[in-house]
């Protein structure tokens, strides 16, 4: 009787051990969570609020003043929009590709990152390819509707495409290919300044304007590797 009281005695400490690193866990799970919600709103917040100056321009002349946003951030090149989707950002170009992947349009530190653009283009989106590359978030936002191009009937619907530049200017592209790919797709080992490379990479493309611009984005979060890339051509100036 005696031996069995010890041996319970012997598991108590044990078992409270097992209850608070349970208890803990829980609570920093929890944390987790709320501190990546809190997140995610801070960063719908401030594209919300940035998206309501683009609302208010009409298009209707050959250019569109976008100083407000250079004087917002200099790294501004453009505005991106995709019918159908919630794509509706303002894109950057830093030094490098990492500037910007936690870090938002104003500046902030946020998961979200911005939608920016291969450091080696050109900011006009002259560059024969363009790479813009957003984030593939848990919460629908930045480029994460762009897995809706993996239905064949909506990438029909929706193969549009608005850039406006920096310097106002309004470029139409169309979605011409959606595939799966890794994180060392040959597309980004392009010399986006290569008209030859591009054209050749691409092949016979729908239109022969020899500009095209490429959205990546990750794939889900069981594939840390993979890639999902759209394909477009430029098409012409509004």
């Amino acid at each position: 009787m005696a031996g069995g009281q010890g041996r319970r005695k012997k598991r108590q400490p044990v078992l409270i051990f097992v209850f608070l690193f349970g208890f803990l866990l829980a609570a920093f799970a929890s944390w987790q969570l709320l501190s990546g919600w809190r997140e995610d709103a801070n960063a719908r917040r401030e594209y919300a609020a940035l998206r309501e100056s683009i609302d208010l321009m009409q298009p209707g002349t050959d250019r569109l003043d976008m100083s407000g946003f250079i004087e917002q951030n200099s790294d501004f090149v453009g505005w991106i929009m995709m019918g159908g989707t919630s794509i509706d950002y303002p894109v950057v170009q830093a030094a490098d590709n990492a500037a910007y992947l936690r870090t938002t349009f104003l500046g902030q530190a946020n998961p979200a990152g911005s939608i920016f653009m291969d450091y080696r283009a050109v900011r006009g989106f002259d560059s024969p390819l363009t790479i813009l590359y957003g984030h593939n978030m848990r919460d629908g936002s930045m480029f994460a509707p762009l897995h809706q191009f993996a239905d064949v009937d909506f990438a029909e619907d929706y193969h549009a495409i608005t850039i406006i530049t920096a310097a106002g200017e309004i470029l139409m592209y169309r979605v011409f290919d959606v595939r799966a790919a890794e994180a060392q797709d040959a597309v980004y080992a392009l010399d986006p300044m290569d008209s030859s490379a591009v054209t050749a990479f691409f092949g016979d493309a729908p239109e022969e304007t020899g500009r095209f611009l490429v959205l990546s984005t990750c794939a889900d979060a069981s594939n840390r590797d993979g890639r999902l890339l759209i394909f477009a051509v430029y098409v012409r100036s509004a």
